[in-house]
């Protein structure tokens, strides 16, 4: 193990922190060092020979001894910890270092990685354990005098100037260094718990002043918003902090993730906002044997934010059409049909006998948006997979708030299926539910006059079924044309 352990590097002029090789020595000797750990053999120069590859120049090497060393939380917490900080201390680099494509390479950095390493075997030898975590670098700083006089810069020196800083947060490695953490136990740790939970909310005000600086005034000047490194990053961070969320009180995770991103702008919170959703749902709702408490309302309030997008405004003079990378998905993840998994426990797998949770976010939802027509499929495709369970009195209240006040079609429906599928959920809850109570009948019959009038011929044909070929109407419905 100790000769795979030190392989030649060799610089073939590309830079070899990028490659990803499964069958790398270095991986063997990593899983071996691991397993004598475990074993109680040998641990002491295991563990340093651990901490040791963690600095390879590789990537794909550096996360596996990484995520070998925080496998070992239930052996040795102290020394995970340990590895966790150097995880992210070789998530920073200099800038004096850059000169690839990526940003960065590791193999010019040498000396930054073996002072980390150094550190960390330092603090393994200490008594006293580990409860802190480093820090990210400022996402801005202030430039000197000295600075705007070397580069010419004639600006009055009332308005301040800004720049990166010389040590870089590295995007595409830290994350690698997340995915790896064991949350549960973690948040299990009363020791570290709460450097745990300020390392997170670090990341998250980095990034938040990155994309929008605190000191900046002018929109226009906001470039890093269309970058593609903080565009990875950021769906990478807000994943992890969906998972973390689903670890800790929903009060609290509202209160420590997502109250500094609801006060952003429209686009930059949507683009935080859907990687956590997405995560928050799977680990708190679809996974767990149980839906975690709280849950529900936490997503009510995301639910609450995204409706106060401007695209919910525009689309009526859009033909009914919303834009955005991430609006979309994000619905589809708040109606809770963006996956179909087996292996999940409920909704994801068919199984809807618990749909009546998350029927105030559906109700909010299709009460504020519910006439646009991606609202509209997304709560159809919801009715027709949760058919079986979903209360046809609720169906039928939702549809006659979107269309019983409308004077005509709503927008962007004309040559759909919309109307169409509506009609069909009407036959199906209608044969459902029997005998149909009389005044659910009556609100059916409006609710298939209303189709008829927007030229559905289903709705017309459905009018006279034997479900409701003996229902009358007191009144006749308001009209759609």
């Amino acid at each position: 193990m100790n000769e795979q352990a030190r392989p030649p590097e060799i610089d073939d002029g590309f830079g070899f922190g990028r490659p990803n090789d499964p069958h790398h020595p270095c991986n063997y000797a990593v899983r071996g060092f691991a397993a004598l750990i475990r074993r109680g053999i040998d641990v002491g120069d295991a563990k340093r020979r651990l901490l040791e590859l963690a600095a390879h120049p590789q990537d794909q090497v550096s996360e596996e001894a990484i995520g070998a060393a925080l496998g070992l939380w239930q052996d040795d917490v102290n020394f995970a910890f340990v590895a966790l900080d150097l995880g992210l201390k070789l998530s920073t680099g200099l800038r004096h270092s850059i000169r690839s494509a990526y940003g960065y390479e590791a193999s010019e950095d040498r000396d930054h990685r073996a002072l980390a390493v150094g550190e960390a075997l330092r603090r393994l030898d200490e008594k006293d354990p580990l409860v802190t975590l480093t820090r990210p670098p400022p996402a801005w700083v202030a430039v000197s005098e000295e600075e705007l006089g070397a580069v010419g810069d004639r600006r009055p020196r009332s308005i301040p100037a800004w720049r990166k800083p010389d040590e870089l947060w590295r995007w595409e490695y830290a994350p690698r260094i997340l995915r790896r953490i064991p949350i549960e136990r973690v948040i299990a740790d009363d020791l570290r718990r709460e450097p745990f939970l300020a390392m997170c909310a670090d990341m998250l005000n980095w990034t938040i002043e990155r994309l929008a600086p605190s000191w900046e005034t002018d929109d226009r000047d906001r470039h890093d918003r269309q970058s593609s490194d903080l565009l990875e990053w950021r769906g990478s961070l807000f994943s992890f902090l969906g998972a973390v969320a689903s670890c800790i009180d929903a009060d609290e995770a509202r209160r420590r993730f997502l109250e500094p991103v609801f006060g952003l702008e429209d686009e930059l919170c949507l683009s935080l906002l859907e990687p956590f959703v997405d995560r928050y749902i799977c680990s708190a709702i679809l996974d767990p044997p149980q839906i975690q408490l709280g849950a529900i309302e936490l997503l009510d309030g995301c639910a609450e934010r995204m409706l106060r997008d401007k695209a919910f405004v525009s689309a009526s003079y859009r033909d009914g059409h919303i834009y955005g990378h991430y609006l979309p998905d994000l619905i589809r993840s708040l109606f809770f049909i963006r996956y179909q998994a087996g292996g999940a426990a409920r909704f994801a797998n068919g199984d809807w006998t618990e749909v009546q949770a998350i029927l105030p976010i559906v109700t909010r939802m299709m009460r504020v948006a519910g006439a646009i027509p991606h609202v509209m499929r997304s709560f159809l495709t919801l009715c027709e997979r949760a058919l079986e369970h979903y209360p046809s009195d609720k169906f039928i209240e939702e549809m006659l708030g979107v269309l019983k006040e409308r004077a005509t079609t709503p927008p962007g429906w004309r040559g759909e299926f919309i109307a169409s599928r509506i009609a069909a959920l009407i036959y199906a809850f209608g044969e459902r539910t029997q005998s149909l109570p009389h005044s659910l009948a009556q609100d059916m019959l409006q609710l298939l006059d209303l189709l008829v009038d927007m030229g559905d011929r289903r709705a017309a044909a459905l009018q006279t079924s034997e479900i409701f070929k003996d229902v009358r109407l007191v009144a006749n419905a308001s009209r759609v044309s």
